[in-house]
């Protein structure tokens, strides 16, 4: 009769944990000086600027964190120390030769990984929750928030761990790999972004902390995820819809939850592949046959943009256009030359591995993998960014710092421009080589999908003086008097009558004005909105200010015709007009959104250098008895 497969035996445990025990007390150890020993040393007579219950519970959800980012190192030592038999033959040839059944080798050390620093966070956990219940603070929630957001975490680093133990067969290698995948996706992100926007036309590469969050490439890289922005934490609401100064609520539980499934899923392919594992080609950088070509190929790509990327990265002047797309491909393939014999090197341990007709086939194979890539990139295969969106589908577009355009006459207009920078492509590419604007700008369509171009535009002396060269045309559109609106006038909710406006400063730095001057430098309310339904308004419309004029930036000529007295209007909504505000943001942008981020898309101050063709604002001010008699700029 056969007998049942044991997943479990007591005396790989036994031995396991004593060969292991030297690291959890250190870890245990670490985790008691770091957390309780935190609340123990805590300042709890110091008056803090909300509630110190409050003030505690962020802090130990903020451990979240800190136990997330810690589980990646506990990770790989746990599964380096509990498997470090598999990287020496001899060791490997007992463990396969023991009257146990690979699966109970396997569970069984798992098994022990995770019970220990399970327990070592519940440990930690009770502690520092008896450490604040003794200071009357008790914070049990947020203690077992910590407790189950480390291990969750950790069941996800130990987890590919486990998975990397059993594929690769050396001991320095393997945490080598752990270190390097752990953050392959945001660097190989980043640097095929890089790469691709110095060459394709109109692809976006926004700054990487535009993207980091929203990109799932950087959810791969979870360790990355968490130094840079942590686990997120919320305020606890009221019924009466006021804070709770007391209360902070742990909100990752997704992103943590997908972890532990992730981890799970490594540890169960990571059994699987153990069952067949070779137990002779332990001391091999990877130890699954199998696996080989994969390593090999995937290393020597992704080596590759990244020393393409590091090339480039080193030159002064980055090349654009062609020139970029002939560089970039020239360095891919020398690093995919490189890297290819140096995977192949650490795959047979030796440094003959010129020879054979299938090495160098294996290599031209990558090479023109990389160069088809690369190709298509640049002449958009797919269509990417030669596309552009038919006005009618716009909802509208926003243009950065320049403001967003809602009406339909500019974007029909701003459409029908994309279209003139695509079709002079390469004129555009080959005088953005030196002098150049970038312009960056989002279609929101209705359907609610979103797509981003950026373009350099040749912005040279010839182009400047040229009102039909592309960053003309654009400054144009900048420019247009609803444009203007967008970006400098205040909210038609807000200016049917005074109600919005508080009072207005001025700050004059052109006039000598004496100290007992009468010259006022706060205007009221009643004055404030006079000043800017009569002078300023009307000046918006007419003269240039408000404008920003992108062919001005390189020489320093943006606010050369403006004064330098400087208007600023504080204004303070109420909640009838922040409601009015909400539904036109709404029904311009196809959506609802909620009031707090209505009333944060606006500004509660307006500022204006008078410009000086504006006449109306001038006069104004030289009426109120500022001396602006000195030049302009």
């Amino acid at each position: 009769m056969t007998s049942k497969t044991s997943f479990f035996d007591r005396a790989i445990w036994k031995r396991s944990l004593r060969k292991t025990l030297p690291l959890w007390i250190c870890y245990l150890l670490c985790w008691l000086l770091l957390m309780p020993g935190t609340f123990l040393n805590f300042n709890y007579g110091y008056e803090h600027y909300r509630a110190l219950s409050g003030e505690l519970c962020e802090q130990v959800l903020g451990f979240c964190t800190i136990g997330s980012c810690v589980a990646a190192v506990i990770g790989v030592l746990a599964a380096w120390v509990l498997f470090s038999w598999l990287f020496r033959a001899n060791a490997a040839y007992f463990y396969a030769g023991l009257p146990v059944r690979r699966e109970a080798l396997f569970v069984t050390n798992t098994l022990l990984g995770l019970v220990m620093v399970t327990l070592i966070h519940l440990i930690t956990a009770l502690a520092s929750y008896l450490v604040l219940l003794l200071h009357g603070y008790p914070q049990l929630y947020a203690c077992l928030c910590f407790f189950v957001a480390s291990t969750l975490s950790f069941l996800c680093f130990f987890g590919f761990a486990l998975l990397l133990v059993v594929i690769i067969g050396q001991a320095a290698v393997m945490p080598a790999v752990y270190v390097i995948l752990n953050f392959a996706s945001v660097a190989l992100f980043s640097a095929t972004n890089s790469l691709l926007s110095d060459f394709v036309y109109g692809m976006e590469y926004a700054s990487w902390w535009e993207t980091r969050f929203s990109s799932v490439f950087y959810k791969l890289s979870p360790v990355f995820l968490f130094m840079m922005q942590g686990l997120p934490t919320s305020a606890v609401f009221l019924p009466d819809g006021s804070v709770d100064p007391a209360h902070y609520r742990f909100d990752g539980w997704g992103y943590v939850g997908a972890l532990a499934i992730a981890g799970l899923v490594f540890a169960v392919i990571a059994l699987l592949l153990f069952r067949r594992r070779e137990m002779e080609r332990s001391g091999d950088a990877i130890a699954v046959k199998s696996l080989r070509p994969v390593f090999l190929y995937c290393f020597t790509a992704g080596c590759a943009v990244i020393f393409a990327y590091i090339l480039t990265a080193f030159q002064s002047t980055t090349p654009v256009g062609a020139r970029a797309f002939r560089q970039t491909l020239l360095f891919l393939l020398l690093g995919a030359a490189i890297d290819y014999f140096l995977a192949q090197m650490l795959l047979k341990k030796s440094i003959a591995v010129f020879r054979g007709a299938k090495t160098w086939v294996g290599l031209g194979a990558v090479c023109l993998v990389l160069a088809l890539g690369c190709t298509a990139a640049r002449y958009d295969v797919l269509g990417l960014y030669a596309r552009v969106p038919d006005a009618s589908d716009v909802s509208y577009i926003d243009n950065s710092y320049l403001g967003q355009m809602t009406d339909p006459a500019d974007i029909e207009a701003f459409t029908q421009l994309q279209k003139l920078i695509i079709e002079r492509r390469q004129e555009n590419e080959q005088n953005a080589q030196y002098d150049w604007t970038s312009v960056y700008f989002t279609y929101h369509l209705k359907d609610g999908t979103v797509r981003s171009f950026r373009y350099r535009l040749a912005a040279g002396d010839l182009e400047k003086a040229d009102p039909d060269s592309l960053v003309c045309r654009y400054d144009e559109l900048m420019n247009s008097p609803s444009m203007i609106r967008t970006r400098n006038a205040i909210p038609e909710e807000f200016t049917p009558d005074k109600s919005a406006f508080v009072y207005c400063g001025i700050e004059d730095y052109s006039a000598d004005l004496p100290k007992d001057a009468s010259a006022p430098r706060y205007l009221s309310a009643d004055e404030a909105y006079e000043f800017y339904t009569t002078c300023i308004l009307p000046d918006l419309e007419d003269t240039e200010l408000g404008k920003i004029h992108i062919t001005a930036f390189s020489d320093d000529r943006q606010y050369a015709n403006s004064l330098l007295a400087t208007v600023t209007f504080h204004i303070d909504p109420t909640d009838e007009q922040l409601t009015a505000y909400q539904t036109r943001w709404a029904e311009t942008h196809e959506s609802e959104p909620s009031r707090e981020y209505a009333s944060s898309t606006i500004s509660t101050d307006f500022t204006y250098s008078i410009t000086a063709d504006a006449s109306r604002s001038i006069a104004y001010l030289q009426a109120l008895g500022y001396t602006l008699d000195r030049p302009l700029g």
